[in-house]
C-alpha cells in the first residue's frame, strides 16, 4: 500500500495551490461531495494485484483517515482492469463499466413421500415412474423420491395394488413438484342416501377453470360436484378425472372413489407431501472483464454502492483525462505509482439495491504500483 500526501518532491499540484494533489468532486443525488486527501481528514492509497480470474486490477482510493483496514466512509475506490502496466495507452482505450450479475442461483431439493391409501391394505404395490423406472413396496409403505428445480416439474406415477385374494386396482396421477407452479387434489365427501359431494382443491395460482369427467359418463364445469347415483357402478367404484388451469398453469387429478364396498372388494389411490430446501448460489465469475472499470463510494454511514451492482444508463461514462508517475518517498525506490485523473458520471447501487446517481465527477488517484 502506499500512503500519498504533499511533500517537497512531489509534482506541483496540477492548478498550482498548496492543496493536497489527490481529491475527488462532484455530486451525488443532487448534493456536491468533495473529497481530498489532506493526510489529516483523508487520505489516498494505491496498489496493483491480479484478482482471482488472473487479471491485473490497478487500484486507487481516498478514504476515511481514521481507516485502519476496512474501507469506511466517506470514500471513493477505483478499480481499472486489464494493462499490466498503466500508461498513456490506457486513455485511447474504451473503458466500460464492468457489471456483475449479482443475482442468485437458487436450486430446490425436494422430497417426494408418496403414500398409497384405499379400501384394505394390498400386499404389494408396484409403482412404475417417469413409464419406466419400477419400485415396489409392500403394505402402506411410502415411496420416496428425490428431486429437484432443475428436473421435469412433475412425476408420471402409475400405481397397481395387489390385494389378498387376488384383487387389484390401479391409478395414475402426476406428482407435480413446487416447481410447476400450481396443484390440484380432490377431495370426496359422502352426504349419504347414494349422494356424494367432490370438491377439486387447487393451489399455486388463481383464476381456475374446472373441468370434471366421471367413468359413469357424467360432466362438469364447477369447483364443486354434487352427484347423487342413481346407477351404482359396476365394479362399486367411480373413477373421477379432474383438470384445472389457469391463464399460466393447469394440473390434473384422478380419483377412485368406492361408492359400493361390497361390489369394490378393494381400491386404491395415493397422495403425497413434498419437503423442500433450497440453496443459494451466488453467480460464480468467470470473465476476466478486461479493460472496464470499478467504482465504489462509501456514504458517512458507511453503506457501500457499487457501480458493478447495476447496468449503466444511457448516460453513464467514464473518461481518463491522464496518467502520470508519482513518487513517494514512504515507498522502495523501485516503486513508482500513478497519478491518474478521470470523469465520469454512473449509476450505483448498495447491497440492499438502494440507488444513487454519481454525476460528472472528477477525481485525482494515485492508481496502481509499478516495480
Amino acid at each position: 500500500m502506499a500512503f500519498v500526501s504533499c511533500k517537497e518532491h512531489t509534482p506541483p499540484d496540477p492548478i498550482g495551490s498548496e492543496t493536497p494533489v489527490f481529491s475527488s468532486e462532484g455530486e451525488i443525488d443532487g448534493v456536491a461531495v468533495k473529497l481530498t486527501a489532506d493526510g489529516e481528514n483523508s487520505i489516498a492509497e494505491a496498489q496493483t494485484f491480479k484478482d482471482s480470474l488472473d487479471t491485473y486490477v490497478h487500484q486507487g482510493m481516498i478514504k476515511n483517515a481514521s481507516c485502519q483496514v476496512d474501507l469506511c466512509g466517506p470514500a471513493f475506490l477505483l478499480n481499472v482492469r486489464g494493462n499490466v502496466s498503466l500508461d498513456q495507452s490506457v486513455m485511447a482505450e474504451p473503458y466500460a463499466f464492468r457489471h456483475i450479475d449479482q443475482t442468485p442461483v437458487v436450486t430446490e431439493y425436494y422430497t417426494v413421500r408418496i403414500s398409497p391409501e384405499g379400501l384394505g391394505t394390498p400386499e404389494k404395490c408396484t409403482w412404475t415412474i417417469a413409464g419406466t423406472e419400477i419400485e415396489t413396496t409392500s403394505g402402506l409403505e411410502q415411496l420416496v423420491l428425490e428431486r429437484t428445480s432443475n428436473d421435469p416439474t412433475y412425476i408420471e406415477i402409475d400405481l397397481v395394488a395387489e390385494f389378498a385374494g387376488g384383487c387389484s386396482s390401479e391409478i395414475s396421477n402426476h406428482v407435480y413438484l413446487p416447481s410447476h407452479g400450481c396443484d390440484v387434489t380432490i377431495e370426496v365427501d359422502d352426504l349419504g342416501a347414494d349422494t356424494y359431494l367432490y370438491k377439486a382443491i387447487a393451489t399455486g395460482k388463481t383464476g381456475f377453470d374446472y373441468n370434471w369427467r366421471f367413468e359413469s359418463g357424467a360432466r362438469a364445469s364447477s369447483e364443486e360436484v354434487h352427484y347423487f347415483y342413481e346407477n351404482i357402478p359396476a365394479d362399486g367404484v367411480e373413477t373421477a378425472l379432474l383438470q384445472v388451469e389457469s391463464e399460466t398453469c393447469e394440473a390434473t387429478r384422478r380419483w377412485n372413489q368406492v361408492i359400493d364396498e361390497p361390489l369394490a372388494e378393494c381400491n386404491i389411490n395415493f397422495n403425497y407431501t413434498i419437503e423442500t430446501i433450497a440453496d443459494t448460489v451466488k453467480p460464480v465469475l468467470t470473465d476476466p472483464d478486461v479493460n472496464t472499470i470499478e467504482l465504489t463510494w462509501v456514504d458517512a454511514s458507511n453503506t457501500h454502492y457499487f457501480s458493478t451492482y447495476t447496468s449503466q444508463p444511457g448516460w453513464a461514462y467514464f473518461h481518463i483525462e491522464s496518467v502520470e508517475d508519482y513518487e513517494d518517498a514512504s515507498m522502495p525506490d523501485t516503486e513508482t505509482s500513478k497519478k491518474v485523473s478521470v470523469r465520469f458520471s454512473c449509476l450505483m447501487e448498495s447491497l440492499d439495491g438502494e440507488q444513487i446517481e454519481v454525476r460528472d465527477m472528477e477525481m485525482t488517484l494515485p492508481v496502481g504500483i509499478d516495480q
